[in-house]
């Protein structure tokens, strides 16, 4: 019985090391407060009104998230005060509260604002 169970993990142990190596988590350095206002192009302070799914370039799924603004601590929006995230943690997606208060680092990207787990975002 031990010989069948070794030679069972011998084996799947085998395979698996064939196999790709695949990571599906989000991974990021914690930023101070400075530098992820350095690292943003528009920062602010605000709650959360609405979040709704949408699609992102190349179809990858994105949640967009307004704002009501409460201040600027870098930049300005030129129109709504929107953001988008990824859907998903594993893809560094910021799960958004409506109702929540957050300080919120974003950065230009595909004509709208987009943000993050590795952006500095924190609620308040």
């Amino acid at each position: 019985m031990l010989k069948k169970t070794l030679k069972a993990a011998f084996i799947c142990f085998s395979v698996s090391s064939l196999l790709p190596n695949f990571s599906f988590a989000c991974s990021c350095m914690q930023l101070s407060e400075q530098q992820a206002l350095e690292n943003s192009e528009v920062a602010f302070v605000g709650t959360v009104t609405k979040v709704w799914e949408s699609k992102g370039s190349h179809g990858v799924g994105r949640y967009t998230v307004s704002f009501k603004v409460e201040r600027f601590l870098k930049g300005s929006f030129t129109g709504p005060s929107v953001v988008t995230t990824a859907t998903n943690g594993a893809a560094c997606g910021y799960n958004f509260q409506e109702g929540t208060k957050y300080k919120v680092f974003a950065r230009a990207y595909e004509g709208t604002y987009t943000t993050g787990l590795c952006s500095g975002n924190t609620p308040l």
